[in-house]
């Protein structure tokens, strides 16, 4: 879960997979390197993976291992479906920068200005929540045991304690009684003081709103309900609208029942055990449902926007979200995304048999894409690492022309 499993809390909050690519390159050829990603999946026992390497040029690298389902042994490759987990909140940057450019809503308006429903930290109430703290997760909300109730299992009531993992079942109860809330109805449950999912835990005590970079998976999903108000439409229609549609991201969803029979991945625990299905109740903080393919066009924009060459955008709406916004202990943020050392940016996203990943170094000019269609356990996670640090490292220049 985003934030309930250590492992993966390291990948939702930039900690996980490397943030830069190092320059010196590890293996000699693409054989080498082939031969070494290939055996680091099959080490790391991952059910099926694809990353990618890629320039303005188009794609340096791309290698798919594995299957998409092991019982049906259908491949995973680049066009297979998956949900995106927290890189899906990448999305809610552009969204916003997008209204911003049309004059429907600004950073530093109060957030209680656009909700049905007030939402105030209890500890500091004359301190308001602005749209820029929660897009730099500085709102002072606090992701806690209500948001396991963001996974709603159709057929909980069939599902054991004995089928979910052992950093899952101390949630087994509450996931198993969750029902399909509509977003806001779950914001409002977990986050006013008579909300039947509230704890003093949902905000801190110690710092106030704008103070302190603190990961939310609610504050996320709070700024695109936010955002939602100020356009007059739904967000899973605005980002359409605005987003995938001029991208030709053709192959990119929000409702799971959409997707294609036989395109979407199975999810996986280990090789071994599989994740029953489930639905994202917050679907804009972690619920995009895409390929490796068309997020790879959805990573290009942002590279020409990054570079002052992109649509979606005005100029000064690109800059404002990869500008630095917020400091804390030598890592920066910008709108949602974290910035690397580079000058360049990044997400990585881990859920329930998911463990994805997007970065751009920008000295080096070269993004990478990464999906796994299984759970970041110590084993797993350790292989990824090593496989994404092989790739990144990699000199693509052509054979003849490495020194």
């Amino acid at each position: 879960m985003r934030y309930l499993i250590p492992l993966l809390l390291l990948l939702v909050t930039g900690c996980g997979l490397p943030r830069d690519f190092g320059v010196t390159p590890d293996h000699a050829n693409k054989a080498d390197l082939n031969a070494f990603v290939e055996t680091t999946y099959e080490e790391g026992r991952l059910p099926g993976t694809t990353i990618i390497a890629f320039d303005e040029n188009g794609l340096l690298y791309q290698k798919s291992m594995g299957y998409a389902d092991l019982e049906t042994q259908r491949p995973f490759d680049e066009h297979t479906v998956m949900n995106i987990a927290s890189v899906s909140k990448t999305f809610i940057a552009v969204a916003l920068m997008k209204a911003i450019d049309q004059g429907k809503i600004n950073l530093d308006d109060k957030i209680n200005d656009y909700l049905s429903f007030p939402v105030t930290n209890p500890n500091f109430p004359d301190t308001p929540i602005l749209v820029r703290h929660l897009v730099t997760h500085t709102s002072s909300i606090q992701d806690f045991d209500a948001y396991a109730h963001a996974y709603y299992f159709p057929g909980a009531a069939t599902l054991t304690k004995k089928e979910f993992p052992k950093d899952f079942r101390s949630y087994y109860d509450i996931m198993r009684a969750n029902e399909p809330l509509d977003e806001s109805e779950l914001l409002k449950a977990a986050l006013t003081q008579d909300g039947r999912f509230y704890s003093p835990d949902a905000f801190s005590s110690e710092n106030a709103p704008g103070r302190e970079y603190n990961y939310s998976n609610l504050a996320a999903t709070l700024a695109a309900l936010v955002i939602e108000q100020a356009v007059g439409m739904r967000y899973e229609d605005y980002t359409r609208k605005e987003i995938f549609e001029p991208l030709g991201m053709n192959e990119t969803w929000w409702d799971n029942t959409k997707v294609p029979t036989g395109r979407m991945a199975t999810r996986y625990f280990t090789r071994e055990v599989t994740i029953p299905d489930y639905h994202l109740l917050t679907r804009a903080d972690g619920g995009v449902i895409t390929t490796v393919s068309d997020l790879m066009l959805f990573a290009n924009e942002m590279i020409r926007g990054h570079n002052n060459g992109g649509s979606l955008l005005s100029e000064a709406g690109f800059k404002t979200m990869f500008a630095k916004q917020f400091s804390q202990d030598g890592e920066s943020i910008g709108v949602i995304w974290e910035l690397g050392d580079s000058g360049g940016f990044r997400h990585n996203g881990g859920d329930p048999g998911v463990t994805t990943n997007l970065s751009y170094n920008a000295t080096r000019k070269r993004a990478m894409i990464m999906f796994t269609n299984v759970e970041a356990t110590q084993k797993t996670y350790a292989a990824m690492t090593r496989i994404w640090n092989a790739v990144g490292r990699y000199d693509f220049k052509p054979e003849g022309a490495r020194k």
